[in-house]
């Protein structure tokens, strides 16, 4: 990702004032941000069990700019691709109702394809599958990006689509943050999201305490499978290893990033990451080898941990690539996630006509 090209978008647009919340492990992490001259400034930072307690204890009486709830994998899914369309008549220029048409076209292609997967991954049935949020942001003639198609003419339209899936539980919390914002929430994985940044093609490996999550980056970006390893695994056994508490563990790993630690404990440790980080690769390598993605290697194999401490200890290969939790891409992953609305170009003319045609598809106010 350009973070260059971001910040000049965000230049652009002028100040804005947004609500970021995250899930995290043990919760959320609601963040309020100032977008101002190019950076996104943390102006305070609540952490809150509930989504039902940003409405009550978090959001003032201020309505912002945005709101980004970025979610663990387990309350959303949020899946990128491109669909598809041909025209019948390819010679005569395109109008605002034949476009109209394709795209809506386009969508329930989308949606046909795509809706059965998020089920199955948030553990639901298809009727119990609410959409979040559905943004354009591509659009192909001919094999030729756009900004607007009309006037054009041509055989195939290609729509790239960002759209978010949810259980309908989750709606009622929802609704009730929505009405806080000017243009509606964006909802959104928060793992998909970080993925999308990374360059194509790809995996992305994101790893919290107990397990490791992996996102195909490419035509498609989506979840495709989950791993037996976290982070924890570290702890845990360098506890076993030396016969302390988790905990103490923990605090040891920061003493042997800066060599304040005797030469027998810092060989036990050194034993210790080896050994774990053999273990994820192996892990990985199997997972990957079942979607048939063995190929990729290097650069096309990002890790991000969600733990500072073991981000610093292992180390980039040639298989993969270690990004660090406080500078993935160079910048703080809070700050990508409030900026990422402005990675892609704004085809605000054809989210318009989605917001028009698909309104009664998505219960919550649609933004682009």
């Amino acid at each position: 990702m350009n973070i260059l090209r971001v910040v000049k978008r965000v230049i652009q647009r002028g100040n804005e004032r947004v609500l970021l919340v995250e899930g995290t492990e043990s919760g959320y992490l609601g963040s309020e941000f100032s977008i101002q001259k190019g950076e996104a400034v943390l102006k305070k930072q609540k952490k809150i069990k509930t989504l039902g307690d940003i409405s009550r204890s978090l959001l003032p009486k201020l309505i912002y700019d945005r709101i980004i709830l970025a979610l663990r994998a387990d309350n959303v899914a949020t899946i990128e691709s491109s669909i598809s369309v041909f025209r019948v008549h390819q010679d005569e220029l395109i109008d605002e109702g034949e476009l109209d048409g394709l795209l809506f076209h386009a969508l329930w292609s989308f949606l046909n394809k795509f809706r059965p997967l998020a089920a199955k991954k948030l553990n639901t049935s298809e009727l119990d599958l609410v959409i979040a949020n559905i943004v354009v942001f591509g659009i192909k003639l001919q094999g030729h990006n756009v900004f607007n198609p009309l006037g054009f003419s041509g055989k195939e339209l290609e729509f790239s689509f960002r759209v978010s899936f949810i259980s309908r539980s989750l709606l009622p919390a929802l609704e009730r943050i929505a009405g806080r914002s000017e243009i509606g929430p964006i909802v959104a994985e928060r793992g998909a999201i970080l993925a999308s940044m990374v360059s194509r093609p790809g995996i992305f490996f994101d790893i919290d305490m107990t397990k490791t999550l992996w996102y195909e980056i490419g035509d498609e970006c989506g979840f495709r499978g989950s791993i037996d390893w976290g982070y924890q695994n570290v702890y845990s056994s360098l506890g076993d290893a030396l016969g302390v508490s988790q905990e103490y563990a923990s605090a040891l790993i920061p003493r042997f990033s800066s060599h304040r630690i005797s030469l027998r404990i810092k060989g036990v440790i050194e034993k210790i990451i080896r050994d774990e980080y053999k273990q994820f690769k192996d892990f990985a390598d199997a997972s990957l080898k079942l979607e048939h993605h063995e190929l990729l290697r290097g650069e096309g194999r990002v890790i991000h941990f969600e733990d500072d401490n073991v981000a610093s200890v292992f180390s980039s290969d040639e298989r993969y690539r270690i990004s660090d939790k406080m500078s993935f891409l160079g910048q703080t992953t809070s700050s990508l996630l409030v900026l990422f609305p402005y990675v892609h170009p704004q085809y605000e003319y054809l989210n318009l006509l989605l917001r028009r045609r698909a309104k009664w598809l998505v219960p919550l106010k649609m933004t682009s």
